[in-house]
C-alpha cells in the first residue's frame, strides 16, 4: 500500500476525496489587512495582552475613520512588560501622549486610557523576513499602526 503516504483511505481501504478527508483541519481566518502608509483617524476600541517570540504585548486596536479605509482594524503592538516605566519606553510615550501630561511619580499608568477615545495615527507595512534577512513575499507583509500621533479630543458620534 504504498498509495498510503499520498491518499487517505478510509476503514473499507477505500480511497476517500481529500476535500472529504478534511474535515478535522483548521480553516483559514481572516488575513491581515494592508493599505497604504501615511497618518490616519482611528478610534481605539479595545486594549488586550498577548505574547509575540516570548514577549508580552499590548495590542491597541484601532478602527479607521473615514476615507478610503473606513472600517478598516489595525493594531499596535507595544512592549508591555511588568513594573515600573521609565519614560524612554514605548508604552510611558504612548501614554503621556494620550494623557496630555506625564504621569506623576508612582502614579499607575494603566493601559484603559487609550479605549474610547479619537487619535491621529500613523500607519507603516510591515518588513517581515526570512532568519537569513530576506524579504518574505508580499503576500505576507500587512499593514501595522507604528504610533500614536496625538489625541483627538472631540466627541466619539460620527
Amino acid at each position: 500500500m504504498t498509495d498510503a503516504v499520498d491518499h487517505i483511505w478510509d476503514e473499507n481501504n477505500d480511497l476517500l476525496n481529500p476535500d472529504e478527508s478534511e474535515d478535522d483541519c483548521p480553516s483559514a481566518g481572516e488575513s491581515r489587512p494592508r493599505m497604504k502608509p501615511g497618518e490616519y483617524i482611528a478610534y481605539c476600541y479595545e486594549t488586550s495582552l498577548g505574547h509575540y517570540k516570548g514577549e508580552q504585548k499590548l495590542y491597541i486596536r484601532f478602527r479607521l475613520l473615514g476615507g478610503e479605509y473606513d472600517g478598516l482594524e489595525l493594531f499596535l503592538p507595544c512592549p508591555y512588560s511588568p513594573g515600573k516605566k521609565k519614560p524612554s519606553t514605548k508604552y510611558y510615550r504612548l501614554w503621556e501622549i494620550v494623557n496630555g501630561a506625564p504621569p506623576q511619580k508612582g502614579q499607575k499608568i494603566a493601559k484603559h486610557i487609550f479605549e474610547d477615545k479619537k487619535f491621529r495615527i500613523l500607519v507603516v507595512d510591515t518588513k517581515r523576513r526570512f532568519e537569513n534577512g530576506e524579504l518574505k513575499p508580499e503576500s505576507l507583509q500587512y499593514s501595522v499602526v507604528k504610533d500614536i500621533l496625538g489625541k483627538i479630543d472631540d466627541d466619539f458620534s460620527n
